[in-house]
């Protein structure tokens, strides 16, 4: 997250190199260790130092962590300039001089002496010292003062000082969900000087408002639905039937070399190396330029022996000329029908099995890309997504029952994640065709070759299955498929490819 930063409420003098040095040494050190206030706009109101030499330090490659966030709410401008200063004035080095001009701004601006004193860490007499200083320097004008009814003589424009109504962030993402509470008004049922966390119920339910209609509205001014249609071919993925450059995403899970009882035969763990080299480079020629990979993996396998499968995979993939981003564990808990776990109660011959599967994300040169129109993933998605384990069970009703099922849910939060609406989503192991079934509900253009012309077959059954289904429940007025068009135009080409 990117703050505003502005020089709007910068009222004090820069600081000078040395000090300003030793703020980013400490910053490089420890981190920020006073939360930057910003308000509900995200507008810097202090803390302009730390922001920029943070900033410095993260473009320099030093790893510091976000810097903590107060979000002030619901002050005007008058307000937000008394703030600062107020803030300032107890925390600067002012010459006397200096001080007297702000006390004098405080001053005409209605608070009262014990006010101004506090704020300043001065007593009142130094307050009425430098108001005399300040009017006599600065040819301030005197301010006018009324008698209230207790006989004690104050400013007419009397204001007592307003504290306002923050949120606490610890970081960006907190900030942001502030800022959305603020946008739903949820803070202005707290009292004035409430200091709340963005785990605050009002804060929370305020932030899900504003989403909630920035989602609604997003809806309604959506394009009309890209017309899709899925490309089914049989093809090796050793000589992909595709020009250069003409996938935005390939989402796949290869054979792995396990002796599964394809309807073509598996591949012989001897020679799964080199086959996953040979494929990978081919992927990347018919893969844009900052397309990227999605690649599913085990950890490791067990037949014939024992063998580091994710590991041989991302070298392979490195050597091909992919860029690698990241890893995806995907938590699926199940142990499959084998529950051996070796020399039982004994060091002897014990046997480590991870309940979890890897997906290794690639790029075709950088990975960030400019977007290409609206993106379509929720913000609680995004947030879920992006954090790298995923929990979520394996195919439990694998279709047509093919040996090696792959969950729609994975491809689905893939494809969403990695890609645009009207992008091109590859696998070049369709299998069953889980990969394009949800690149097809998401509006993506699917293109899936598998070497065996029943697995072909059985997926683009599959798709017409499913666009049948879609249609029927739209029809029906039931509840359709979050993330089907129902007027998106459907179909599936099938073509005999290999070569």
């Amino acid at each position: 997250m990117h703050d505003a930063v502005t020089a709007q409420w910068q009222l004090f003098d820069a600081l000078e190199p040395d000090a300003y040095a030793a703020l980013k040494a400490s910053i490089r050190e420890h981190g920020v260790l006073v939360p930057v206030e910003v308000d509900e706009h995200g507008v810097i109101l202090d803390g302009h130092h730390r922001v920029r030499a943070w900033s410095e330090l993260r473009a320099e490659g030093v790893a510091v962590p976000d810097y903590p966030r107060m979000v002030r709410v619901g002050l005007d401008d008058a307000a937000k300039r008394r703030h600062v200063i107020m803030l300032n004035l107890y925390r600067r080095h002012l010459a006397a001089e200096q001080r007297a001009r702000f006390i004098a701004e405080l001053r005409a601006d209605g608070l009262t002496l014990q006010a101004i004193a506090a704020a300043a860490g001065v007593d009142k007499e130094t307050v009425r010292r430098d108001l005399r200083t300040s009017e006599s320097t600065f040819a301030t004008a005197k301010v006018e003062r009324t008698v209230g009814k207790d006989g004690k003589a104050r400013p007419t424009r009397y204001k007592p000082r307003a504290v306002p109504t923050t949120a606490i962030a610890l970081d960006g993402r907190q900030q942001r969900k502030a800022q959305d509470a603020a946008s739903a008004g949820a803070f202005d049922g707290l009292p004035l000087g409430a200091m709340v966390g963005v785990d605050h119920p009002t804060v929370h339910a305020g932030a899900r408002r504003t989403r909630g209609k920035r989602a609604a509205e997003r809806a309604q001014a959506a394009v009309a639905p890209v017309a899709v249609s899925a490309r089914l071919a049989v093809a090796d993925a050793l000589r992909l039937p595709l020009t250069d450059d003409a996938v935005d995403l390939i989402v796949t899970s290869p054979p792995y070399g396990l002796d599964k009882a394809y309807s073509s035969g598996d591949l012989a763990a001897d020679v799964w190396p080199a086959f996953m080299a040979d494929w990978l480079a081919e992927a990347l020629r018919v893969t844009k330029p900052g397309g990227r990979l999605a690649l599913n993996i085990p950890l490791d396998t067990f037949r014939p022996g024992c063998r580091p499968t994710y590991a041989e995979a991302i070298r392979a993939a490195v050597d091909a000329g992919w860029s690698y981003r990241s890893t995806i564990v995907w938590a699926d808990n199940e142990r499959g029908k084998s529950t051996a776990r070796g020399s039982v109660d004994s060091p002897s011959s014990p046997y480590i099995y991870a309940s979890a599967e890897m997906i290794g994300l690639f790029s075709k040169g950088a990975w960030a890309v400019e977007p290409r129109g609206a993106a379509d993933i929720g913000h609680d998605d995004w947030l879920a997504w992006t954090d790298g384990v995923w929990r979520t069970r394996g195919e439990v009703s694998p279709w047509e029952q093919h040996p090696a099922p792959f969950p729609v849910e994975i491809a689905r939060r893939l494809v969403l994640l990695l890609s645009y609406p009207g992008d091109v989503v590859l696998d070049p192991f369709v299998g069953s065709g889980t990969t394009a079934v949800a690149a097809l509900r998401l509006g993506r253009e699917p293109v899936g070759f598998d070497i065996s012309q029943a697995y072909i077959a059985s997926s683009a059954r599959r798709i017409a299955a499913d666009a049948e289904r879609s249609l029927r429940e739209t029809l029906t007025e039931e509840r359709p498929h979050p993330d089907v068009p129902a007027d998106a135009s459907r179909g599936v080409g099938v073509a005999d490819a290999a070569g």
